[in-house]
């Protein structure tokens, strides 16, 4: 899954946990952001 793959990338790249949440949330339209509030 490409979007598993552009999540982690995102999550390091951004220091502040919120700034990859909303990248992620712009990128996948919140489909991403279940994944990082389960984890």
């Amino acid at each position: 899954m490409p979007a598993r793959d552009m999540c982690s990338r995102g999550l390091g790249n951004a220091s502040p946990l919120g700034t990859s949440m909303k990248y992620v949330v712009s990128l996948e339209t919140g489909e991403l952001l279940g994944v990082y509030l389960t984890k």
